[in-house]
């Protein structure tokens, strides 16, 4: 087998996955809230809340008890925001992109 060593073992595996650009922090949310009309603060995924160990499930068990069943198929990611001006809670629904 014939490789290149210019790829990195990990960006292997990540080909084609899709992925939440804001939880990978590849952008950040430009999101206004809907009561007051100021930036929300994103406070990272709505799974992520769910116990001590949340935060370390895999993204694709996580979709499945976010409360959202169409979230895994449709390659999205719930996330949680808050305003600090208003302080209203939203949730919103973030969509994947393949890598």
């Amino acid at each position: 087998m014939n490789r290149d060593k210019n790829v990195d073992k990990n960006t292997i595996g990540m080909m084609g996955m899709p992925i939440c650009f804001v939880c990978n922090g590849l952008t950040t949310l430009d999101v206004k809230c809907t009561t007051c009309q100021q930036l929300v603060e994103d406070y990272g995924r709505v799974v992520d809340y769910y116990g001590d160990y949340a935060p370390y499930i895999e993204v694709e068990d996580a979709q499945m008890i976010d409360g959202y069943p169409e979230t895994n198929k449709a390659d999205e990611c719930v996330h949680l925001s808050y305003c600090p001006v208003c302080q209203s809670v939203m949730e919103m629904t973030l969509n994947q992109t393949e890598m």
